[in-house]
């Protein structure tokens, strides 16, 4: 399985290229965490985590939602949700609170075309699922092996059946 880490500034400057001269003290806002598998990612309201490392399963009552890899976001909602997220492996996320993220804005309007951007990107990971929701449900696998194959030996199969949606059976069989 391939590791793959994703350097904070890498991240930064591939979304918002100037943001070292326009928000020059941002990445001194993020707090660096490792989590262990298995371990929950303790969350508050409005806070945005870049996965660096390992793997990630969102939940709600231990459904599966979204998985998310090395250079995807995790955006906290500013309303109470009950969700989960489960490192799947060895993981680091870089976490920005709210209140930095406040602070930083305050202070370099910018700010708020580079809070742009992550949004776009949260969005663009959410609408995965979607997409293989409306797929024949023969292609759902392939589909979701393509982009997260480093997931499938990180899930036992019934978890994988359900964010599918499809029968334990038919995932088998494919298999």
């Amino acid at each position: 399985m391939k590791k793959e880490t994703i350097i904070l500034t890498d991240f930064l400057t591939e979304i918002f290229p100037t943001w070292a001269t326009e928000i020059p003290d941002l990445a001194g806002y993020f707090h660096e965490y490792f989590l262990e598998p298995g371990e929950l990612l303790n969350t508050e309201r409005g806070d945005i985590y870049l996965v660096s490392e390992g793997a990630f399963g969102k939940y709600t009552r231990r459904e599966p939602l979204r998985y998310i890899l090395p250079g995807e976001l995790i955006i906290i909602a500013l309303r109470r949700r009950y969700h989960t997220f489960k490192a799947l492996n060895f993981s680091r996320v870089y976490m920005l609170d709210r209140p930095s993220l406040y602070r930083i804005s305050c202070e370099y309007p910018n700010t708020m075309a580079l809070y742009d951007e992550l949004l776009q990107r949260q969005q663009d990971s959410l609408e995965f699922r979607q997409q293989i929701l409306l797929m024949p449900k023969a292609h759902r696998y392939a589909y979701f092996k393509s982009r997260y194959a480093t997931i499938v030996p990180l899930i036992d199969r019934k978890e994988l059946a359900v964010f599918l949606q499809i029968s334990p059976e038919l995932l088998r069989r494919i298999f």
